[in-house]
């Protein structure tokens, strides 16, 4: 369990995500304009997101049709609709 929680702030820290993000400002102070247009915007939300859901996916092993497994989607989806809405 330690181990996953520590894999967890790592994911979290490299997304950049509340409250691991004060790493962001001064990276777009440092690095040079074409590299921090791409950085923070994309590639690392997308790898740490990615990483976080691979040791979630592999950690707790959910049965396909499952009644959890067809709540967290239903959760999932109306996530995405309302970021989606409030972007």
């Amino acid at each position: 369990i330690s181990a996953f929680i520590l894999l967890m702030i790592g994911a979290i820290a490299k997304a950049g995500t509340m409250p691991f993000h004060t790493w962001i400002p001064d990276a777009a102070e440092e690095a040079p304009l074409p590299v921090m247009a791409l950085l923070p915007a994309s590639l690392d939300k997308l790898l740490g997101i990615y990483l976080l859901s691979r040791i979630c996916l592999d950690f707790f092993r959910l049965i396909p049709n499952s009644a959890l497994n067809i709540l967290l989607m239903i959760i999932g989806s109306f996530t995405i609709m309302a970021a989606v809405m409030m972007a």
